[in-house]
C-alpha cells in the first residue's frame, strides 16, 4: 500500500492534466510550413519562421516545418493538395483550413495566425 500523500499527488497530477487539456483543446491550432531546402523563397523566409516558432513555443499553437522532399511527409503534402512552396496552412480548432497569402515576415504571419483566435 502506498502512503496517503502519494495518492494526493496522483490526484493533483491528474487534475492538472485535465485542466491543461480543457484549456488547450479549445485553442488547438496547427500551422504547417511546407518547404524545399533549395527553394529561394523558402530560404529567404527561414529566419522569420524560426522566430515564429520561438514566439509560439509556449502558446499551445503547434508550428511544424515540413520538407516536402522527405518521403515521410508525402501523404501530408498530398492531403493539402498544393503545387508550389513555400506553402503555409493554418488548421483552426474547428478543423477548417486557412492558406497564408501575405508577406512571409514574422509580424504578418503572427497577425494571420492570431486572426479570429479566441
Amino acid at each position: 500500500m502506498l502512503p496517503k500523500w502519494t495518492y494526493i499527488y496522483i490526484v493533483a497530477f491528474i487534475m492538472a492534466l485535465i485542466i491543461y487539456y480543457m484549456y488547450n483543446s479549445s485553442k488547438n491550432i496547427k500551422v504547417y510550413w511546407f518547404y524545399k531546402p533549395d527553394c529561394k523563397y523558402c530560404i529567404e523566409m527561414s529566419d522569420d519562421w524560426k522566430k515564429l516558432e520561438n514566439k509560439l513555443y509556449t502558446s499551445g499553437i503547434l508550428c511544424k516545418k515540413m520538407n516536402i522532399e522527405e518521403a515521410k511527409y508525402k501523404h501530408i503534402k498530398d492531403n493539402f493538395n498544393f503545387k508550389k512552396v513555400p506553402h503555409i496552412v493554418k488548421i483552426n480548432a474547428n478543423g477548417t483550413r486557412d492558406i497564408f497569402d501575405g508577406d512571409r515576415k514574422l509580424d504578418d504571419m503572427l497577425a494571420w495566425i492570431y486572426k479570429n483566435y479566441e
